[in-house]
């Protein structure tokens, strides 16, 4: 009995150990509220995620535009996903992803792309609109071609449904192969990127935040596209059963979402093809029983 005593006791110290090395996770000493003490940013005034609301945005042309997207429908045949104990992290490696702005006086390179979940079928997304969270969010960053520490970031929510995705397989089935922190597995099937984005790929919302995992650096520019994606809840539980550093081995029932940031007298922009209602007109809209995006999530 002893000797069981002094394995869960060892287990445990190193799991706390595990948990700290980083100097960050999403649960206890080292949880989101603690992350300033070891890195400063994430106190900053322009933090992510946030919560959109549609009456806050102010229009503006699309900043930057979501144009001239390269080898985002090409199938990758190599690709790798690592679990590096804050997440599942995928890159491509047998060619560039990109997009452009509208004069293509920037262009934007795809470096990786990463899952946010949570423990509930309404939590989970970083992000929400008006108060109201997806079950996950895909995070597809991007370095800007001529100052690759200038980032931009597209964030596509994903709800619960019954009903797998199958354009999420192709990462959902090797999940089982890096459960364990440290891990990495190609994919066995061919997979591209615009499978993650959701139909109306011109409708987003950008603003000026930082990254949410530390160390919170600030000017990236966010993307989050107002309409969601699907994801099945035998797939969410999949990557539930991850093992991440801050959970003991049972991160998959907590996620690994920092919690919404203020927006500390940012403006949100929309795209001019995603309508935002006055707070009136969408008042009489509802009243009329006519099904507006802002309500329909």
């Amino acid at each position: 009995m002893i000797s069981v005593l002094l394995v869960v006791l060892l287990s445990s110290s190193c799991n706390l150990a595990r948990a700290s090395e980083d100097g960050w996770s999403y649960q206890g000493v080292d949880g989101p509220e603690n992350w300033v003490k070891g890195y400063p940013n994430c106190g900053g005034k322009r933090q992510s995620p946030i919560d959109i609301k549609g009456s806050d945005t102010n229009s503006k042309a699309q900043d930057p535009p979501l144009k001239s997207f390269v080898n985002y429908s090409k199938y990758s045949k190599n690709c790798s996903l690592t679990n590096n104990g804050h997440s599942v992290q995928l890159e491509i490696k047998d060619f560039q992803a990109q997009f452009a702005n509208s004069d293509s006086s920037k262009k934007y390179n795809f470096a990786q792309l990463h899952f946010h979940w949570g423990s509930e079928n309404d939590k989970g997304s970083e992000h929400s609109f008006d108060d109201r969270h997806s079950a996950l969010e895909v995070h597809l960053v991007h370095r800007e071609d001529k100052r690759p520490n200038r980032l931009a970031v597209v964030a596509v929510l994903f709800k619960a449904v019954e009903k797998d995705n199958g354009d999420l397989e192709p990462i959902v089935e090797v999940l089982r192969h890096v459960r364990k922190i440290g891990l990495t597995r190609g994919l066995e099937r061919d997979f591209r990127l615009s499978d993650l984005l959701p139909n109306g790929k011109l409708k987003y919302f950008t603003y000026s935040g930082s990254l949410t995992t530390p160390p919170c650096t600030e000017d990236v520019v966010w993307i989050v596209y107002k309409n969601t994606n699907e994801i099945g809840i035998n797939q969410l539980e999949k990557f539930r059963s991850l093992e991440m550093n801050a959970f003991n081995l049972s991160v998959s029932a907590r996620g690994n979402a920092r919690p919404l940031q203020e927006l500390n007298g940012r403006t949100v922009y929309y795209s001019k093809t995603a309508v935002v209602l006055p707070n009136t007109l969408l008042l009489l809209s509802v009243f009329l029983g006519r099904m507006f995006w802002l309500v329909d999530y």
